[in-house]
């Protein structure tokens, strides 16, 4: 017993685990952060002009995923492996983005032609796309730079990086409420765009602090880098255009109205996530050293660290009260948002509290269990895969995913 006493006193939580806790913290703080910019932003544009701007940031971070087809997830790779080729490889993926970018940019434009409604203004359409086109991918390429070395505090400070900036312009916003209504969402766009360029423009002075890098360029083995990185780049383009596509199509096919508020829901669900993004993102590099081994190697790593975050995704999404619970909570508790971002958002609070179904289709709720604690929790099962519809409402279908 003495031993055993001895042996819980003297434990001290590892560089994984406090990896995790630092990202929890940064992407915590990032979501508090991000949803004082909905208030704000849903209060000054309203729910239709909320909707567009949803559209256009959804099409152009599905876009912005290919900036440099995957490269930083090779330096990513390469500097958790061997830190001595980082500069290297920083210098690679900077080339990467600046042969592919210019090229997404010109796809977004057309992209936006064809498919965003015609009322959007180009102000709105350029300024964002410009934000998550061209900003975004440095400020991303600078948090796989800090996870490569496992410095994890710091990619946590570079996810907040991008946001703080934005809270920050957000907080003048409403000054735009003496414009014309028309004229906000131009107004929101430009502050946007400022507010990348802030982040990025920080991101690279902390390299340069930290590692002593510029923005020389590395031509060498980009090809290989390319070809072994463009899977990263798909897989992540496909994962954002399966979150993202639904809110292109509403404001295409239905109202900005509707569209705004789907898009409000996203953003109070999306909090239940963060422990396992943070995880998996402290992760990241010992995952890649353990694939030196082979995929054998890399699956015991798998199964070792597994049971955490399926303990984790099990009390929040599974069958169990707690998670009921928070669920019941949230959804009753949205019916708040509509009035603190407005009052035309009082209309469509049914569509911000019927998102609550964690991934649910509607069938589910329409169910007589499906509105009780039980029917709740039985769907949160959706959420943990990602799904939709009557799949992902099992434990063999979390275990799937």
């Amino acid at each position: 017993m003495k031993l055993w006493l001895r042996r819980l006193l003297a434990w001290r939580l590892g560089k994984l685990a406090k990896g995790t806790f630092a990202m929890t913290a940064g992407l915590g703080l990032r979501t508090v952060a991000q949803g004082v910019v909905f208030l704000i932003v849903a209060r000054v544009l309203g729910v239709e002009l909320y909707g567009a701007y949803a559209a256009v940031l959804a099409l152009a971070m599905a876009v912005g995923v290919f900036g440099g087809v995957g490269v930083p997830m090779i330096m990513l790779r390469d500097t958790a492996r061997d830190p001595a080729v980082f500069a290297e490889s920083w210098g690679r993926t900077l080339a990467a983005l600046l042969v592919t970018v210019p090229i997404l940019f010109a796809t977004y434009l057309l992209l936006a032609w064809v498919i965003l409604p015609n009322r959007i203004g180009w102000v709105a359409t350029i300024c964002i796309g410009a934000a998550e086109i061209l900003s975004a991918p440095l400020t991303l390429a600078a948090v796989r730079a800090y996870q490569g070395h496992e410095r994890i505090g710091r990619a946590a400070r570079m996810v907040l990086a991008p946001i703080l900036p934005r809270l920050a312009v957000a907080l003048i916003l409403p000054l735009a409420l003496l414009l014309p209504a028309s004229a906000r969402l131009s107004v929101w766009a430009a502050a946007y765009l400022l507010a990348a360029a802030v982040s990025t423009s920080y991101a690279l002075w902390l390299l340069r602090h930290d590692f002593g890098l510029g923005v020389e360029l590395s031509w060498h083995g980009l090809a290989r880098a390319a070809r072994e990185g463009w899977p990263f780049s798909v897989g992540g383009a496909a994962q954002k255009v399966y979150i993202d596509i639904d809110k292109i199509m509403l404001a295409r096919l239905a109202t900005w109205e509707v569209a705004g508020a789907y898009s409000a829901a996203y953003r109070v669900v999306d909090m239940a996530r963060v422990p396992l993004m943070s995880f998996f993102s402290a992760a990241s590099s010992r995952f890649f050293r353990a694939g030196q081994g082979g995929m054998s190697s890399a699956a015991r790593y798998a199964l070792r660290v597994l049971p955490l975050p399926l303990v984790y995704a099990l009390v929040v999404g599974g069958y169990s009260g707690s998670a009921a619970l928070v669920v019941m909570v949230a959804a009753r508790g949205s019916a708040a948002i509509p009035y603190a971002a407005g009052s035309d958002w009082i209309r469509s609070a049914k569509g911000i509290g019927t998102h609550f179904d964690f991934g649910c289709n509607h069938q589910c709720v329409d169910k007589p269990l499906g509105d009780s604690p039980l029917g709740l929790a039985r769907c949160g099962w959706g959420n943990i895969c990602g799904r939709s519809g009557n799949g992902g409402h099992s434990p063999d279908d979390a275990l799937e995913c």
